[in-house]
């Protein structure tokens, strides 16, 4: 995380977090040094969206493992009292076929890693899509001020050298990946310069040429390429079709404030929408926290908001208009007590499916929040699916491709984060699925005054829903809402998953009450700011957790 000037202190029931004037403006994101290419930008006239593409193409170079140009996202823009929708998910290659996914029990599916796995990347369209309607540094100045930064090298952190042997086994299956990442076969120790100068090659061209050069020219080719040499079937005309879409977001009513989240194909905005008209029409945010009623109660509004996720999410492209509005009913309708409870009679049985504590630790994603001087406010949540992808690089480009295919419903059962999801979201040539990435915006009176959205799967929409709880229904500061302890619960598998932190006699309670208790070190990391308006003080958390999945 990055700050800017004017910082003081104050004095806080957690530690004291540092406090900011809102010029020029602050960038929150999982990289110091991609939060600073973004804070560069804003000290030198830029507004969040061009800070917000020169922090997205840093991370793709500092973060490989989340931050992308190889997968897609969402990013929800708060401009002049208008928030927008941009969808750059990633798109399923027109000759995909669930046949080409029977693994007869190979230990990783052909979803989730190599060629196969990879679906139409979103994220270079997106972020010069979302530039051309709101940038004002041109496109070129800023993957010229990033770039360099490719071929000059960063030092490797010991976080980013513990990710790399994590997934040793997976990345060393790739010629090209173990030509980037893992030089002598191994590792490369903390400390090591990591220099990469293909990707550097790479952002010079898409800085010169703009996306062109990613979907019809050289780097066009390169993927192509890579794809076909090692089996998979994305082709040049996948990549010259793809567009990004502006779509309209969804708004949740809460406790005074409007919460603006994403729409399908974000199943998260739904999830987390249906959330937090649960928790207010059950007055969730008055129980004492960390209470086994508190902690009850947080399980029974997942629950329900992900069987409805679970169901509806897919592709808004191809689904009908009576779908459409159906989704769109449940995410912003008034929510009563009543409401809550028939939405509950729809719950199918979880009785045959057993708890994964595993499912609810899996990482993936990287999200960043940036609020500029005039009060324009960037949510992004990108992603190349699970951590380093499909484990495959492009041999002459330097990036990752995603294995976001793995996010449609290929077979009958749990997707890789546990997840039973319905026909709507099957795998279809040309579809976009579901997700459950959630960036989000909160606004009072017009104005924005919170900035949010996390990284882990299915956590994001249960950690985004009650951190807004936290401070919009509980009146917490933003640095102790993300702080204290979460639950986690998506009715599949039926397991209610806590944080360590939760107290003993809480879980040995919610053990008798007959629920599946797992204890986890972390749910899903938070990247937050917090806007006060009567001051224009601002408050920016990245989540601590982030050094509890190492």
């Amino acid at each position: 995380m990055t700050t800017t000037r004017g910082q003081r202190r104050h004095t806080l029931r957690f530690p004291p977090q540092p406090h900011l004037k809102l010029d020029p403006g602050c960038v929150v994101s999982s990289c110091p040094i991609a939060s600073a290419f973004g804070a560069q930008v804003l000290y030198g006239g830029g507004n969040a969206v061009d800070a917000a593409v020169a922090t997205s193409l840093a991370l793709a170079i500092t973060y490989p493992q989340a931050g992308n140009i190889g997968g897609g996202g969402f990013m929800m823009i708060h401009h002049e009292g208008e928030v927008h929708m941009l969808d750059y998910r990633e798109q399923a290659p027109s000759r995909v076929h669930p046949d080409l996914y029977d693994d007869e029990g190979a230990d990783i599916s052909k979803s989730t890693l190599g060629a196969l796995a990879v679906a139409v990347p979103g994220t270079v369209a997106g972020l010069a899509e979302a530039h051309r309607k709101f940038g004002t540094w041109t496109w070129s100045d800023i993957c010229k001020l990033v770039a360099p930064l490719a071929g000059v090298g960063n030092w490797l952190t010991t976080r980013q050298s513990s990710s790399l042997k994590l997934y040793l086994e997976w990345l060393q299956r790739f010629e090209s990946t173990c030509k980037y990442y893992l030089p002598n076969g191994a590792p490369p120790r903390p400390g090591t310069l990591f220099v990469q100068s293909d990707l550097a090659e790479t952002l010079r061209l898409i800085g010169e040429q703009g996306p062109d050069a990613f979907y019809k020219g050289p780097i066009a080719e390169l993927i192509v390429a890579q794809v076909k040499k090692l089996g998979g079937v994305l082709d040049r005309d996948d990549l010259a079709a793809y567009r990004p879409v502006w779509r309209k977001p969804l708004h949740r009513q809460y406790r005074g404030h409007d919460v603006y989240l994403p729409a399908l194909p974000s199943a998260g905005g739904l999830v987390a929408a249906l959330a937090l008209g649960g928790a207010e029409a059950t007055n969730l945010e008055k129980l004492p926290y960390a209470s086994p009623e508190w902690v009850q109660g947080w399980a029974r509004v997942f629950r329900a908001a992900f069987s409805f996720g679970n169901q509806l999410g897919g592709d808004p492209d191809h689904l009908s208009e009576a779908e459409q509005a159906e989704v769109k009913q449940l995410a912003e309708g008034t929510m009563t007590l009543a409401d809550f409870e028939r939405l509950e009679t729809h719950l199918p049985q979880t009785d045959a499916l057993v708890g994964d504590a595993k499912a609810a630790q899996r990482l993936s994603t990287t999200h960043f929040s940036i609020l500029d001087r005039d009060g324009m406010a960037v949510a992004n949540t990108y992603s190349i699916n699970t951590l380093f992808g499909s484990k495959m690089a492009v041999e002459g480009g330097g990036f990752l491709l995603n294995n976001t295919i793995a996010d449609f419903r290929i077979a009958t059962g749990p997707n890789w984060y546990g997840l039973l999801q319905g026909d709507r979201n099957r795998l279809t040539p040309g579809c976009r699925p579901a997700s459950s990435m959630t960036p989000s915006l909160v606004l009072k009176g017009g104005q924005l005054v919170m900035a949010i959205g996390g990284s882990g799967g299915p956590r994001i929409t249960t950690s985004v829903s009650q951190v807004i709880a936290g401070v919009f229904g509980s009146g917490l500061p933003l640095s102790e809402s993300v702080r204290r302890p979460r639950v986690h619960h998506q009715l599949f598998p039926d397991d209610l998953v806590v944080e360590k932190g939760i107290p003993a006699s809480t879980i040995e309670r919610l053990t008798k009450d007959g629920h599946q208790v797992s204890v986890v070190n972390a749910l899903g990391i938070i990247a937050a700011i917090r806007r006060r308006l009567d001051d224009n003080e601002l408050s920016a958390v990245l989540d601590s957790r982030f050094g509890d999945f190492w």
